[in-house]
């Protein structure tokens, strides 16, 4: 879609928004900073493009299932073969 984020700085949340780049993270429980995030987007077009072209990049180089799948495969492989002593094939 090409929107930044504006999110919480929580567990999650900032595994998948880089601040500055793709979207504002906020404190926690504050108010006051998400409405001013949320305003900072609503009036500078601009910056609200940049940062939302930026997440839908990062999300299509980094967060695609295929990739996500083949490196959960990878750990699990990696830590069977070393709890059985073997090394993993590539």
């Amino acid at each position: 879609m090409g929107l930044p984020s504006v999110t919480t700085r929580v567990p999650g949340c900032t595994d998948a928004v880089v601040d500055g780049v793709t979207g504002t993270l906020v404190p926690p429980c504050e108010s006051a900073a998400l409405a001013s995030a949320i305003a900072m987007y609503v009036t500078d077009a601009d910056l609200r493009n940049q940062h939302g072209a930026a997440g839908r990049a990062r999300v299509l180089k980094d967060f695609q299932p295929e990739t996500i799948y083949r490196d959960v495969y990878r750990s699990y492989r990696d830590l069977l073969c070393g709890l059985a002593g073997v090394k993993a094939a590539d």
